[in-house]
């Protein structure tokens, strides 16, 4: 009996982990306004984001389970980028370090828990193809791909985890990057696919993750030569996940819907430097994870 109990609430917990984890897993996948332009052939960057969560709701199946839950999330970034260009072609590698601090605690599944370290590191390439270069309306169509592998702190004994212990893999394709004199678009989507976690909890159960989906899209406006304002719009869903060890097999069924929209500030400190200030929010659909808040922060060097 005491085992069975113990089962269930591990399987509860696991329902909860899809909503704790976007800070680090969302990360490579939601990029920020201007993101998808490339730069200049030869240019360098060093980028450090910070991203503050907070929450106090939790929903399970579309419906709110508790008002009193608790996340707390803390998360840091720091990426590197260097772009080449030729001809109509411009490619870049980058590197993403994330690291961080998150606190989760819902009372009806027990769980009150604490964790810090570094995330999983992604290597990522990317792709673009000049469709229109005229000085005032550029055209381009972009594809990415990340790689991320299990180098992030992680312990069976632990419910949450920075690290996932597991490779994923997104493939992220934008048809749209357009910049039309004081206007720029971009629109594109992307898939994650996850190996499974073969050391998940202290029995060292199987944890398998289906694909998770993701749209974006991103409106901006200069209003000065140093000043610009945008907005973002974010979709996931996917990612539902099963359990199993030797003969058990259990589907967890709890696949995220998530709406998300984000407001930023973009300031030109120095022709090499930027600043974004940025706050973001689901829309209150989201049917298994914590509806939260968020502020974000973005400082930019580019050589």
């Amino acid at each position: 009996m005491r085992k069975t109990k113990s089962l269930l609430r591990w399987m509860l917990t696991v329902i909860l982990l899809v909503s704790v984890l976007p800070a680090v897993c969302f990360a490579a996948s939601e990029i920020d306004p201007r993101d998808a332009i490339p730069a200049p052939n030869g240019t360098d960057a060093v980028l450090f984001y910070y991203r503050n969560i907070r929450s106090n709701q939790y929903n399970g199946n579309g419906n709110t389970v508790s008002n009193n839950a608790n996340l707390d999330s803390d998360i840091a970034l720091v990426r590197y980028i260097h772009y080449w260009a030729w001809d109509k072609w411009t490619v870049a590698a980058q590197v993403i370090q994330p690291f961080g601090y998150e606190h989760a605690e819902v009372a009806a599944a027990g769980l009150n828990q604490t964790t810090s370290g570094i995330g999983d590191t992604i290597f990522s390439g990317a792709a673009w193809y000049n469709l229109k270069a005229d000085k005032d309306n550029m055209f381009w169509v972009a594809l990415a791909l990340y790689v991320v592998p299990p180098t992030g702190s992680y312990d069976h004994n632990n419910l949450i985890n920075l690290g996932s212990n597991s490779w994923y893999f997104r493939v992220e394709f934008f048809p749209v990057v357009w910049k039309y004199n004081n206007f720029t678009l971009e629109i594109g989507g992307g898939v994650d696919f996850y190996t499974d976690n073969n050391d998940y909890t202290p029995a060292s159960y199987n944890l398998e993750q289906d694909v998770i989906w993701t749209i974006q899209t991103h409106v901006t406006y200069d209003i000065t030569k140093t000043f610009w304002i945008g907005g973002s719009y974010y979709r996931h869903s996917g990612g539902d996940q099963t359990i199993s060890k030797n003969a058990f097999k259990q589907d967890l069924n709890n696949s995220v819907t998530e709406d998300k929209v984000m407001g930023t500030l973009g300031i030109h400190l120095t022709p090499q430097t930027q600043l974004l200030l940025q706050y973001a929010t689901d829309l209150g659909a989201t049917n298994n994870g914590f509806t939260y808040h968020a502020f974000q922060t973005r400082l930019a060097y580019f050589w």
